[in-house]
């Protein structure tokens, strides 16, 4: 498992090609102390789990299909750094996964369907937002505390 609560200026992520799993605890307190520390996230081409999506600069969840060819988990994105362009391809922002992210004009592509819990929460470097047309879920907080978003 990976190791991340005590990294409070990383500025580099790089994900081998052997990471399975990453939990939401190991990364909420690196993104809460200093969350606009990372300027790049590097995904191993040959992850099975994560996508480096033409190297969008993101910790990227591939989708997850089971036996028949159904969808089980979408493609979300679980973490954005500085520099992060969200690709047209995540359908989930998880939770808290935006904190870090310094866009002023946040566009959402339309293919993003869900924007979870706190997924930008305490952003206040975002001033506008543009959502997707296919957004189905906005989930609670997930703008709590971008006091400087123009309405």
């Amino acid at each position: 498992m990976l190791q991340l609560q005590s990294c409070t200026a990383l500025e580099l992520l790089e994900i081998g090609s052997s990471v399975k799993s990453i939990k939401y605890a190991e990364i909420l307190p690196m993104t809460m102390t200093n969350p606009a520390t990372i300027t790049t996230i590097v995904v191993d081409v040959n992850n099975q789990f994560y996508d480096p999506l033409n190297n969008c600069n993101a910790l990227i969840e591939k989708e997850q299909v089971d036996d028949k060819g159904l969808v089980i988990s979408p493609t979300t994105l679980l973490l954005a750094c500085k520099n992060t362009v969200i690709p047209d391809e995540i359908e989930v922002l998880d939770k808290c996964s935006c904190w870090g992210l310094c866009a002023k004009n946040l566009v959402c592509p339309d293919s993003i369907t869900t924007i979870k819990e706190g997924a930008f929460q305490n952003n206040t470097r975002i001033t506008r937002v543009k959502l997707s047309k296919k957004l189905k879920v906005i989930e609670e907080m997930s703008f709590y505390g971008c006091s400087n978003i123009e309405l």
